[in-house]
């Protein structure tokens, strides 16, 4: 919705959503630290309005096996996670993690 009313904060659908995952307003620190390195062992893969071609040429790209969406808890690193999004003891007193990191997507936005 934000792409059809050219309101992006980045350039492209595909860097707003690394950049939405960043718990802060720095687009820099949200692709450095969400963005792939030839140290990247993990990856979520998001195509927007892919052909069937377009995927098969995503999978010849990545080397790895491909997971379910559903397995993706599985893969998660919990200490990453609540050093990656800064949440406190407190935060994690009144909620889970996942409550954490999506309170701090909210509020960057006000």
């Amino acid at each position: 919705m934000l792409q059809r009313r050219q309101k992006l904060t980045t350039q492209t659908l595909h860097s707003e959503l690394v950049f939405n995952l960043a718990g802060s307003k720095h687009i820099t620190d949200a692709l450095t630290r969400f963005g792939v390195t030839d140290a990247s062992t993990t990856l979520l893969v998001a195509r927007f309005d892919a052909s069937a071609d377009d995927l098969a040429a995503l999978r010849a790209l990545v080397k790895g096996t491909e997971v379910d969406v559903a397995g993706l808890e599985a893969l998660r690193d919990q200490a990453a996670m609540r050093k990656a999004f800064k949440c406190s003891d407190q935060e994690l007193h009144v909620g889970s993690l996942c409550d954490a990191a999506l309170c701090k997507f909210a509020a960057r936005d006000c």
